[in-house]
């Protein structure tokens, strides 16, 4: 039969893994509004599923 000890994460692998977490996010919200420029660059200005995201949002909830 195998045992499943707790593995032990230290001060400096936990703030390792935090740092990874936090750096992943960034990366992903950072390549998200590039994506975004880029189409309302490359449209002209004139990106309509956002347009309509937001006043979807706005009509229910204020």
């Amino acid at each position: 039969m195998i045992y499943l000890r707790p593995l032990y994460i230290g001060p400096g692998t936990g703030s390792m893994l935090f740092s990874i977490l936090i750096g992943a996010a960034t990366a992903y919200f950072l390549v998200r509004a590039l994506i975004i420029k880029a189409k309302v660059f490359f449209s002209g200005g004139r990106v309509k599923a956002a347009d309509y995201s937001a006043r979807k949002y706005k009509k229910n909830h204020g």
